[in-house]
């Protein structure tokens, strides 16, 4: 599976299309930066596939972000609500109690309610 990450401007939220089984909405500017994320090698049904996954969007979601306009002066805000929004968009989209828990783990409670992270799911330990 693929994720494509494409962002606006540092303020506006970004958008995922997907690949395969995930029905994603489009983004909200045609022109935006897009970074692809692949995961189709990793079981997103263990702890470390799911880590692995957070780690590349993570990192992916601070690239897209980067990607934004430098010389508006509240960039850095911007950048940090770019990353945290489209991060957890990320994770809501996937939508794996893996992945989910691992984000939780990097996310304060009221951060998880903040970006609509529904940490009310049940995983069978292994």
């Amino acid at each position: 599976m693929i994720i494509q990450m494409r962002f606006r401007n540092a303020l506006s939220l970004a958008s995922l299309t997907a690949t395969a089984a995930l029905a994603i909405p489009l983004s909200q500017a045609a022109d935006a930066p897009t970074i692809t994320v692949k995961y189709a090698g990793l079981n997103l049904e263990t702890a470390a596939g799911a880590h692995a996954l957070y780690s590349r969007l993570r990192s992916a979601a601070s690239s897209v972000c980067s990607l934004s306009d430098k010389v508006d002066p509240m960039y850095r805000r911007g950048w940090e609500q770019c990353f945290e929004m489209t991060l957890a968009t990320s994770v809501r989209s996937v939508n794996r109690p893996q992945l989910t828990l691992a984000y939780a783990e990097d996310h304060s409670p009221s951060d998880l309610q903040k970006y609509g992270i529904n940490t009310s799911i049940q995983v069978a330990a292994k």
